[in-house]
């Protein structure tokens, strides 16, 4: 048997040969990704056996609470704290932190005293007096080593353990919003003693982590209305715990999910032809062995050979993925504060990618060539081709003439050979597919920057910490108010953080909105508020359509008046007559601007500070993983493509090789030979090329689609004339070189294959 097996290798290694790259490929790229959303996922999950909290909050504290702490603003807030969580069932800390500026570095430091979000030691031993811990990402990235000195002004410490905050996931050092840079700025903690000294001499911060109790109803909801939560976020919300990191997770499975369909789609295709051909090749002797009274089980079970052919490519592809995945997770997700937490070689994982699919494809094969071998002994003997395939051939025949006599061979030659028209067609559509795919995706990160700094004709957003008064020096700007308001969801028991910003009429130029089709928004002239093009894939909104939003606890149906551009973002806009309206806001009260001058540096007053600059970086890093994934994606599109190409020509100069060499002998040549049997396959390939178009239009569509609902972003799908020309190009390029090495082949057809046919 074993025999059997090696010969039936050997008479198909060009395809058992494609069958194996490809089969590498998918589960080499399908462990990679798996593997690296595990790593995370085991990553998060330590991070959360930390006493991680439930939710971050700010107690909303009045007058009157202050006159009942005899003054005392924190005391009132601890006790509105305690008695929240009396209400609601939850446990709750304040946190406090200090940011620093020193020698070009910025360090938000905490003091060693907490219960929850508790920090996890990656490397070293928890900190003493004069000893220091930094975060784990900047330690990294600037390629320190414990026992090395970390000054902060005139304090020297003595680095003793790089740590991880579950709190900060996604860090936020500076206190003003400016976007977190690894090699700048860090997360650090020092003793509680030490902390104490910068209360003299640096802001301290504040904010409350809450965990619920065992017995608690978990009633976020509610206290997302509730009017004495000045702030309220539950962690998944959190940019700075899940929220941006489980955006990605989602990202990286959609697309795994996608990539994969159309590998393992090829893959199977590609078994089932190779098994078709085989049969085919030795159809009669198969026949005359079932006359013989051999079963169908004894003819077709050197086919279950299959599960070695496709489990030793697919066991190197595991190993291969697996040893991808750490390098992958850098990529991935080397903007968060996670450490990589390996498994190890894991048996669950080698069960699905190699066990699994190797014995798929033996079953598949066997099956396949049962059914193939299931004619009666003579109607194999006589290898009888189906009524349909005769009448097909003969209508054929009938349109040949003699004056064009060689396109009419061509024709029935093209035609009569089912199995290899479909498999040239479906490799011009698969290389077409994955080739669009990657430039798709290639082109979504680089028109997704574009489309967020569209509306940026300002340098600086600038947000103040309370409702300012004097105007004077701030004249060339754009003035807003912003509000954070809850939009109220379809089903009535959810609510979504939003911003709202009225915004002035006094230098509008500065905020460039505009709608689908370019035309700019004058926001004075709506009567309702415009949305993105997130929002409205997220919320699933359109203009015309009503919301609900909640503003001081007081619930308020407002118009979508407009759709903006702008794929990233939380804001709605409104002018401030229109929001005066809507939602009873003084016309006359700002706390921010749209400028372009710098006018604010050192100001007290200022609470954030966003650039047009840091968020085009920001952008930027978030989409560059992309650019790298795209470019894998091409190019293992160009090597399955090339395969399947490559192996649907081979079929055809193998079926057709007695044609070849019977025109030969009558006389025809090369180039007559090429045109009759090779060139017509390349309008096929083209024609599958075509087909492609609007199936990865569609494909795009939807997976942009899945992941801007599952993301903070809306991603376009940028398929234009332009980008289907280059695909075109690449398709015919990758084709003719094929076509080219084929007719190199045909001219090996000798005049003596006629007398062995």
């Amino acid at each position: 048997m074993g025999g059997i097996w090696l010969s039936m290798v050997k008479r198909n290694r060009l395809n058992i040969c494609g069958i194996f790259v490809i089969v590498f490929l998918t589960v080499a790229l399908g462990v990679c990704f798996t593997e690296t959303d595990q790593h995370m996922n085991r990553g998060l999950g330590e991070l959360q056996e930390l006493n991680l909290e439930d939710f971050s909050f700010f107690p909303n504290v009045t007058e009157e609470d202050i006159a009942d702490c005899q003054g005392n603003y924190w005391e009132a807030a601890e006790k509105k704290a305690l008695d929240l969580g009396k209400v609601y069932d939850f446990d709750w800390e304040k946190h406090e932190y200090t940011v620093i500026q020193d020698k070009g570095i910025m360090v938000r430091l905490f003091p060693d005293n907490r219960r929850m979000d508790r920090y996890k030691i990656v490397e070293g031993r928890r900190q003493q007096e004069n000893e220091i811990m930094l975060d784990y990402n900047y330690a990294m990235a600037n390629r320190l080593k414990t026992g090395e000195t970390f000054s902060i002004g005139e304090e020297d410490y003595t680095i003793s353990a790089f740590i991880v905050l579950p709190d900060m996931v996604s860090p936020i050092v500076d206190d003003t919003g400016k976007m977190y840079d690894k090699t700048t700025q860090c997360l650090a903690v020092v003793s509680e003693e030490k902390f104490k000294v910068y209360e003299d001499t640096e802001s301290i911060h504040t904010i409350y982590s809450g965990i619920f109790r065992p017995s608690s109803k978990k009633e976020t909801n509610a206290m997302k209305r509730d009017e004495n939560f000045y702030l309220f976020m539950e962690r998944d919300e959190n940019p700075q715990i899940f929220s941006a990191v489980n955006s990605q997770i989602n990202m990286n499975r959609i697309i795994m999910g996608f990539s994969m369909g159309i590998l393992s789609s090829i893959a199977v295709l590609l078994v089932l032809i190779t098994v078709s051909g085989q049969i085919k090749g030795e159809y009669k002797n198969l026949g005359v062995l079932k006359a013989l009274g051999y079963t169908n089980w004894e003819l077709t079970r050197k086919y279950m050979s299959y599960f070695f052919i496709v489990g030793i490519p697919a066991l190197l592809g595991y190993f291969a993925g697996h040893w991808l995945a750490v390098p992958f997770y850098g990529l991935v997700f080397g903007n968060f504060s996670v450490p990589l937490v390996s498994g190890g070689v894991m048996p669950g994982n080698m069960l699905l990618f190699v066990f699994v699919p190797a014995i798929f494809f033996a079953l598949a094969a066997l099956l396949w060539a049962m059914f193939k071998v299931r004619k009666p002994a003579l109607t194999m003997i006589y290898n009888e081709a189906g009524g349909a395939v005769h009448k097909l051939a003969a209508f054929r025949n009938r349109k040949v003439q003699k004056s064009g006599y060689l396109k009419g061979v061509k024709s029935i030659l093209l035609f009569s050979k089912a199995m290899i028209f479909i498999f040239v067609l479906f490799s011009g559509f698969a290389l077409g597919v994955q080739i669009q795919f990657a430039y798709t995706t290639y082109n979504m990160t680089s028109s997704i920057k574009e489309l967020v700094l569209q509306e940026y004709n300002y340098e600086n957003n600038i947000r103040f910490t309370e409702v300012q008064s004097d105007w004077t020096k701030y004249q060339g700007s754009l003035k807003y108010l912003c509000e954070t308001v809850r939009l109220k969801a379809e089903s009535g028991s959810e609510y979504y953080n939003l911003n709202l910003y009225a915004v002035g009429g006094q230098n509008a130029h500065m905020l460039d909105l505009r709608s689908k089709n370019g035309t700019a928004i004058d926001l004075q002239q709506l009567d309702g508020v415009v949305i993105n093009q997130w929002m409205s894939m997220k919320y699933g909104l359109k203009e015309g359509d009503e919301i609900t939003v909640l503003l001081d606890n007081e619930e308020y149906l407002i118009p979508v008046a407009a759709v903006s551009q702008s794929v990233y973002g939380t804001n709605l806009y409104v002018g401030k007559e229109t929001a005066g309206k809507l939602f009873g806001l003084d016309s006359e009260a700002y706390n921010g601007i749209f400028t372009n001058d710098n006018t604010v540096s050192g100001d007290e007053n200022v609470l954030s500070v966003t650039t047009k600059t840091e968020m085009g970086n920001i952008i930027g890093q978030s989409t560059d993983v992309y650019v790298i994934l795209s470019v894998l994606l091409f190019v293992c599109g160009l090597v399955v493509g090339s395969i399947t190409l490559t192996l649907s020509l081979a079929g055809v100069v193998q079926g057709n090789r007695k044609y070849i060499s019977l025109m030969k002998v009558l006389g025809y040549t090369e180039k007559e030979c090429n045109f009759t049997v090779i060139n017509g396959y390349r309008a096929v390939a083209v024609i599958g090329f075509a087909v492609s178009i609007p199936y990865t239009i569609a494909l795009c569509t939807v997976m942009f689609r899945m992941i801007s609902i599952n993301s903070n972003m809306a991603y376009p799908t940028s398929i234009n004339i332009i980008s289907i020309l280059c695909c075109l190009l690449i398709t015919v390029g990758i084709v003719e070189i094929i076509l080219w090495i084929f007719r190199k082949k045909l001219q090996k057809v000798s005049f003596r294959e006629i007398m062995e046919a």
